[in-house]
């Protein structure tokens, strides 16, 4: 149930810039925050979500100015959720060529870089995504640095582009890019703003960034982020596909074990007799479990083929290389070149074979 107040009433010329700020308890920094935030947009919409009465006590003390609307959960329902109460109370009362710009309400995002998403938009044509990256990853804690280049490397990893701050609060979205985030993202906690992210890399034409201001207070002791809990829904995908190519390689090897000391079989044919049966296990688990996939199903199993094709191809060679050329035993060359490949078939399944995914949506999330 939301609870809101302190709605302003002014005229908003188009294009406007609605500013959203989910609160957890941040402190006093917040009023500091929206003093700053002012006068760089035409609307504040803090969203408390679920602060105890001290800290929604500094919430209120924001409402002092007509722009500023208060929106509240009567408990922690997660910064995802505060997100999208935030965002699709803007969506109401905005015009189709109108930004919100969402930024965290602790202290480390300075409402003095607003004017560069501005610039971009006067210099750009076509925004609909915008990020405020922090790039001087020294002066990061170092459990905020590990956190972002994981993330950054799963994210290049699967969708490519050049996103440097996979986990920046700072972002400005477009009107239809805002529409289509409520309508399509499930609301969580942290995960949500990664799959904010998926849904842009999957649905426009680019992600433009602006660089920002790297603060971090206390070196980030106030900050909400579960590095356990939330680091595993960024990297849920690759540690799905990492379990079924585990499974698979286990069909793969032990077929590949029998055939060739059993049933004495040569090892090259052993070799691609064992991933053929491997193929349908390998297939099947990653478009149910890993990608979670929507596309068609034949259309995946063609791409799927020519891509078993090729790795089988690269694997066969360098088993042959290893075993007749280096004189290392097939038992050891076997899962020695099937490692090697491992990234390379996740990075051709993520991008070519199964881009078609569910997509973070409603009817069937998509989290790393």
């Amino acid at each position: 149930m939301l609870a809101p107040s302190g709605i302003g009433g002014s005229a908003i010329k188009s294009p406007a810039i609605f500013l959203v700020v989910p609160a957890y308890n941040p402190g006093g920094s917040i009023i500091e925050v929206v003093r700053k935030a002012l006068p760089h947009v035409a609307q504040v919409v803090i969203v408390d979500d679920g602060c105890d009465a001290v800290e929604g006590a500094y919430l209120r003390q924001c409402l002092t100015d007509e722009k500023v609307t208060l929106l509240v959960h009567g408990f922690n329902k997660g910064k995802g959720v505060a997100l999208h109460t935030g965002i699709s109370h803007c969506l109401a009362g905005m015009q189709e060529d109108d930004f919100i710009l969402t930024m965290d309400s602790d202290g480390q995002h300075d409402p003095e870089d607003i004017p560069k998403f501005k610039h971009l938009l006067a210099q750009e044509g076509d925004v609909h995504f915008v990020l405020g990256e922090r790039f001087e990853d020294g002066e990061m804690p170092i459990k905020s640095r590990l956190g972002n280049s994981l993330a950054r490397w799963l994210f290049r990893a699967q969708f490519g582009g050049k996103v440097h701050d996979t986990q920046t609060g700072f972002r400005l979205l477009s009107a239809t890019f805002a529409k289509s985030f409520a309508a399509s993202v499930q609301p969580g906690r942290y995960e949500t703003e990664m799959d904010m992210l998926i849904l842009a890399s999957h649905t426009l034409p680019a992600i433009h960034s602006v660089a920002i201001r790297t603060i971090y207070l206390h070196d980030n002791r106030n900050t909400k982020y579960r590095a356990f809990a939330d680091s595993y829904n960024i990297a849920k995908l690759f540690i799905k596909y990492g379990a079924v190519s585990i499974a698979s390689f286990a069909v793969d090897y032990l077929v590949f074990i029998a055939l060739t000391y059993a049933l004495e079989i040569p090892y090259l044919v052993s070799n691609v007799l064992a991933r053929c049966v491997s193929t349908i296990v390998n297939f099947s688990g990653h478009r149910q479990f890993s990608f979670r996939s929507r596309g068609r199903l034949i259309s995946q199993a063609m791409r799927y083929a020519l891509a078993v094709v090729t790795a089988l191809a690269m694997a066969t060679i360098l088993l042959y290389l290893c075993v007749a050329g280096l004189g290392i035993p097939e038992y050891l060359a076997k899962p020695m070149v099937d490692a090697a490949v491992f990234v390379m078939n996740f990075l051709i399944l993520s991008r070519l074979v199964f881009p078609e995914r569910g997509a973070p949506s409603k009817g069937g999330a998509l989290s790393l």
